[in-house]
């Protein structure tokens, strides 16, 4: 007989709360008809509270359909802070993560039922573990038993007779088990002939032999009894088996008979094991009540499938149906299509809010380069309008006053334009200049610009067919999220803040520097005529350097430039 296989159905169970790398399903390359290996394609939900996949704020981009903030009084009972600065967390949890979950769930027990009932097909090294043909199943382990006797339990025969023996026995059990209608024919005829012959001498040694087993005829009787009792024992121990199972066989080690062998799994908890992996899809279809708990039609139908006589069974489950995939197979096939679709759909959530996410903080950068592009355009401009008008003046002034002007110092001075570089380099903005601003917010753009690449292609990744493909665009949005790689609606505001404060300080630069460099003190009316004294630079304050520098009605101003072109 062969040995049992030691694989335990009840297993499958207990890994899908063991495994550590969760398989949320899987197509088996395997196929026990001989039908085309189908591909093998595994959909996996990364784990863990820095991605997509849990209830953090940063990587729960769509919990924008909930709030973040609190939007009444902390006081008001139908605006209690506490509860809706968890709506946004409890959406994203019901709406996105439990249909995940759902389908996960789905796709695992798919997969799990596929693997338990190829280990029912084939648990007993191929054959399957429940009772197939009855007589035949018991006819075997008798045969099996007796053949094993007559090997092993004969020694203690006449040697003279033991061949005899057992060639009577092996052919009475024979014809006996594989031809009934032939059980009344003598298999001895003619072997008493000369025992029974009127010639024959009387002897009572003869007819002691033909009481004793060194009598053939009375060996095989011995013989016979000694083997059928065997056999009868065997297949007593298969049918309580059986019996104990509800027609499965236990999970047994060792080796000889099923008297023999040691039970480790009995046949009535591979039932029950596999009974449930079968109940499992209905169980679901019938307790689905909330979004996302749907089983796909041919999950939830094995149960009748298996009832089907037509459908094959247990067996027909993993038969080709036509040219097409098993029904296991097109279970399994369409709960894990669920799977990658409800993956790439929470995926597509986070992708496409991040998205929007990063094109507003792009636009309030644009904005804030604008601002500080906008201040400098006008303070060169206005510098460059002032050294129009001061220059004449100043040549006049030097001219009267008997010196030339160094047409280099003009040239160097009227084209490099000083003022506008010292602003340009004065901190303003907390602790930072427009030079240091303009940089930040440069590589601030292009990181958001590199972001928006990277998001778009991961969409195109995910929305694609490719299960593989999909997967890798998951896994790199996971670990964008978790080292914190993408703008986040913090970000956003805080860009927002810094554009008001951007804007402000430029505005007030475009409005008071010019004033300054005309000697005007704008926080002081009455202080209109503010000569220059001779300071270019480095600036410390809005004011400083270049107040009244562009003074033209003040000689003060008019005589320091000539000090400082003259030749």
């Amino acid at each position: 007989m062969n040995k049992a296989k030691r694989n335990n159905v009840l297993l499958f169970a207990v890994l899908l709360v063991l495994t550590p790398t969760v398989i949320f399903a899987q197509v088996d390359t395997s196929s026990g008809s001989g039908s085309p290996a189908t591909p093998q394609t595994s959909v996996t939900v990364p784990q863990g509270f820095g991605g997509i996949f849990s209830c953090n704020q940063n990587g729960a981009y769509a919990m924008s359909v909930g709030a973040l903030g609190a939007t009444g009084g902390v006081y008001v009972p139908v605006a209690d802070a506490s509860v809706e600065l968890n709506t946004g967390t409890l959406v994203y949890k019901e709406c996105v993560l439990r249909e995940v979950v759902d389908a996960q769930r789905q796709a695992a027990t798919a997969g799990f039922s596929k693997q338990g009932t190829q280990e029912i097909l084939t648990g007993r090294n191929g054959a399957a573990q429940f009772v197939v043909q009855q007589l035949q199943e018991v006819t075997t382990v008798k045969t099996n038993t007796v053949v094993t006797v007559l090997q092993n339990d004969m020694s203690s025969l006449d040697p003279n007779i033991q061949a005899q023996v057992k060639n009577a026995v092996a052919q009475g059990y024979s014809v006996a088990t594989y031809n009934s209608p032939s059980t009344l024919a003598c298999p001895y005829a003619g072997a008493t002939a000369s025992f029974t012959n009127s010639n024959a001498q009387f002897s009572w040694n003869n007819i002691l032999a033909v009481g004793s087993p060194c009598n053939p005829l009375f060996g095989y009787l011995a013989a016979n009894d000694l083997a059928l009792g065997a056999a009868a024992q065997q297949a007593n121990c298969l049918q309580n088996e059986w019996q104990w199972g509800g027609g499965f066989y236990a999970v047994t080690t060792g080796s000889g008979g099923p008297c023999q062998q040691q039970i480790v799994t009995p046949s009535s908890n591979v039932n029950s094991s596999y009974t449930q992996l079968l109940q499992s899809p209905y169980n679901q279809l019938q307790n689905a009540n909330d979004l996302g708990q749907m089983v796909g039609a041919l999950f939830a139908g094995i149960s009748t499938q298996v009832l089907s006589g037509t459908g094959g069974g247990i067996s027909g489950l993993t038969q080709p149906i036509g040219n097409q995939p098993s029904y296991l197979d097109q279970a399994v096939a369409q709960e894990t299509q669920n799977l990658q679709t409800t993956v790439a759909n929470a995926a597509l959530a986070n992708l496409d809010a991040a998205l929007q996410v990063e094109q507003q903080y792009f636009s309030i950068m644009n904005q804030i380069a604008g601002a500080l592009e906008g201040a400098v355009s006008q303070l060169r401009s206005t510098e460059t309008d002032c050294f129009n008008r001061l220059i004449p003046d100043v040549q006049t002034k030097a001219n009267s006053d008997g010196f030339t002007l160094s047409s280099s110092k003009v040239q160097a001075a009227t084209s490099s334009l000083p003022f506008s570089k010292a602003m340009i380099n004065t901190p303003i903005s907390g602790g930072q200049s427009i030079a240091q601003l303009a940089s930040t917010t440069q590589n601030n753009l292009q990181v958001s610009q590199q972001a928006q690449a990277l998001i778009n292609q991961l969409i195109q990744n995910v929305s694609g067919s490719s299960a593989d493909a999909q997967s890798v665009a998951i896994e790199q949005l996971n670990s964008l999220i978790a080292n914190n790689e993408l703008h986040t609606q913090a970000d956003l505001q805080t860009a927002q803040s810094q554009l008001s404060s951007v804007q402000g300080a430029m505005q007030t630069i475009e409005t008071n520097v010019p004033q300054y460099w005309v000697g005007t003190d704008p926080n002081n009316t009455t202080n209109n005529n503010i000569p220059w004294n001779g300071n270019i630079g480095p600036a410390q304050a809005l004011s400083d350097p270049g107040v009244g520098w562009c003074n033209v009605t003040n000689q003060t101003t008019l005589e320091a430039w000539v000090q400082q072109l003259k030749s």
